[in-house]
């Protein structure tokens, strides 16, 4: 599989940032093998975009979860609870 050559990649302490932990943490998360890496002159890499996989997957939300949108003129326009 050919990778996009623009590809953003970030060093330990970039993914820490991005994910908002500390780099502690993400080492942590390595070591459970949650997060995936490339080593490169004993150096860990992060794809940015697995990292927004990752998120992604681990997703957490209800109903209200992005039901709010905004019309033409600003006001938000939020969604009715769902009936059950």
């Amino acid at each position: 599989m050919k990778e996009d050559i623009n590809e953003t990649w970030l060093d330990t302490e970039g993914a820490a940032k991005y994910l908002k932990v500390s780099k502690e943490q993400l080492r942590n998360l390595v070591a459970g093998g949650y997060i995936p890496y490339r080593k490169l002159l004993s150096r860990n890499r992060y794809k940015r975009s697995e990292l927004d996989e990752l998120l992604d997957r681990h997703k957490k939300g209800g109903w209200r979860y992005g039901c709010e949108e905004r019309s033409e003129d600003g006001e938000v326009d939020s969604f009715s609870q769902p009936e059950t």
